[in-house]
């Protein structure tokens, strides 16, 4: 997840968050939240940020269940880091996170998202 090609991070939090339907998710997400609270590696957290969401697209497709509040959480915190790659990961995870869950539709939400990418 610390690659730095950004197709071998992208490759790494896609499996990880696979590999979660067939294990219990909660290890892997209490490391995923203690990577992006240590912040001392920009590329492991921004992976870490779109393995999280990954997580939250598979296992809600899958079972429904959904981890949205530590998902969203996460990203509004990110969102205030302006450094790269972590921003551009924030948003893409950001743009999956409210595809999936509809919320694109919410008018406060979109102001605060065009707030967010117009800084």
């Amino acid at each position: 997840m610390s690659s730095l090609y950004s197709l071998n991070r992208r490759l790494a939090a896609e499996a990880l968050s696979q590999l979660c339907l067939v294990t219990d998710e909660s290890f892997v997400v209490s490391e995923i939240q203690t990577t992006i609270k240590a912040n001392t590696d920009t590329l492991r957290v921004s992976a870490s940020i779109y393995c999280l969401c990954s997580i939250q697209r598979f296992i809600s497709n899958h079972n429904n269940d959904s981890l949205s509040e530590l998902v969203i959480r996460v990203l509004v915190a990110a969102c205030a880091d302006y450094t790269q790659p972590l921003r551009t990961w924030v948003l893409y995870s950001l743009a999956i996170y409210l595809d999936m869950n509809e919320i694109v539709r919410d008018r406060s939400i979109i102001r605060w998202i065009l707030l967010t990418v117009n800084h």
